[in-house]
């Protein structure tokens, strides 16, 4: 059963990190800023992935990466495969905690 307590510190600064980048002001059209963007992007997304999620709250920090993710799918600069790793990673998170609701 997944708890309903508050998540660790490092999900929940995940999740704030995911929220200003996606605020971020980035020309896209500029490859220094669009490089930094999609590195910082790509550091996230795979903390995220790496990062249990092991309450409902860290769940929906990871819900929520993954419409940023999908969002983002019109330039096609994240990759093709975001947000299917975060959702990957969601998966695993539920079948590690063995059942249950």
């Amino acid at each position: 059963m997944i708890s309903l307590t508050a998540e660790p510190v490092r999900l929940r600064a995940l999740g704030v990190a995911v929220g200003l980048l996606a605020l971020a002001a980035v020309d896209l059209d500029d490859p220094g800023q669009a490089r930094a963007y999609y590195a910082t992007a790509e550091q996230l997304v795979a903390a995220l992935v790496e990062t249990p999620a092991t309450t409902i709250e860290g769940l929906k920090v990871k819900a929520e990466a993954v419409a940023w993710c999908c969002a983002s799918r019109s330039d096609f600069g994240l990759g093709v495969t975001s947000s299917e790793r975060v959702i990957a990673s969601m998966l695993l998170d539920l079948l590690a905690r063995g059942g249950g609701t």
